[in-house]
């Protein structure tokens, strides 16, 4: 699947409509996403996500997890099988190693994603497997309170809302190339809330890599301007900018180069003396090694 390293960021895409000019022919900078030329395959992957808080209530803060995993693609009855395998798991704290328990029993849970011919998901599983070995292991009411612990349903969730953005938005899908395309899509936030902003996406350009032609992708969270962006969440919360880039093999959906960043900006609203409130900025880089 991918051979050569380089990096991705698994993030959020919004799903756009097929492009056909208007008698239904398709545009001659038509891009066209498709999963039916992989190959079964393995790699390493490497996931480096740096997270930088600043608020005003609460000191500066920096968090960084290295997850280092394999990943093998391989063919199913239906489809495809892609089994995601933790090997290690690394956290710092302000430039420090630490320990956290409940991270590393999280990165413990092998998923497996089973994939139509066409690339998109319909099915995972892992936890519900993870969970049945700790209740083999140490009995029920073990398993079951580490189930509650670990909140496995949101877990569920995360696994799909990342397989979806990284790759489900994209099968099968066709764009015009240079054409920007404009969707709302939104941020979860801690106490259950979601910040929405728009995500212009454009396929760029066609680009040299190292298995042949690829595309250049880049996004846009909120507007370039910082001070232009207006909050579109319950008042007081905060407004979303950012950006990404990545370099794809639309014909594979081979991933070569993803960088993104995401900053969220806390305002006057929210802030008990009224001054800005700070910002929390993440940002998620995958390394794949053969």
């Amino acid at each position: 699947m991918i051979m050569s390293s380089r990096s991705a960021y698994f993030l959020v895409l919004t799903l756009f409509p097929v492009v056909l000019l208007a008698d239904g022919v398709e545009s001659p900078d038509a891009v066209i996403f498709s999963f039916g030329s992989q190959e079964p395959s393995s790699y390493t992957q490497t996931l480096t996500v740096t997270t930088e808080q600043n608020l005003m209530v609460s000191q500066p803060r920096q968090e960084k997890t290295i997850s280092i995993s394999k990943v093998a693609l391989k063919q199913s009855a239906t489809g495809w099988t892609m089994t995601v395998t933790p090997v290690s798991m690394t956290l710092f704290q302000d430039g420090r190693k630490v320990s956290d328990s409940m991270a590393k029993m999280k990165a413990r849970i092998a998923i497996s994603y089973q994939l139509d011919s066409q690339g998109q998901l319909q099915s995972i599983g892992g936890f519900d497997e993870f969970i049945a070995n700790l209740a083999s292991d140490f009995g029920q009411p073990i398993a079951e309170t580490t189930a509650q612990m670990l909140d496995i349903p949101a877990l569920k969730k995360a696994a799909r809302h990342d397989w979806q953005q990284m790759y489900g938005v994209f099968a099968g899908q066709q764009f015009v190339l240079g054409e920007p395309q404009i969707a709302q899509s939104s941020h979860e936030l801690p106490n259950g809330t979601a910040a929405l902003y728009p995500v212009t996406t454009i396929v760029s350009k066609a680009v040299s890599c190292p298995q042949g032609q690829c595309v250049q992708i880049d996004q846009i969270y909120g507007t370039e301007k910082d001070n232009e962006v207006s909050p579109q969440v319950i008042k007081g919360g905060p407004v979303v900018t950012g950006n990404s880039q990545r370099l794809l093999d639309a014909k594979t959906m081979q991933y070569f180069e993803l960088v993104s960043s995401l900053k969220l900006h806390f305002h006057k609203s929210i802030a008990f003396d009224g001054s800005d409130a700070g910002f929390i900025t993440q940002t998620r880089v995958v390394e794949f090694t053969d």
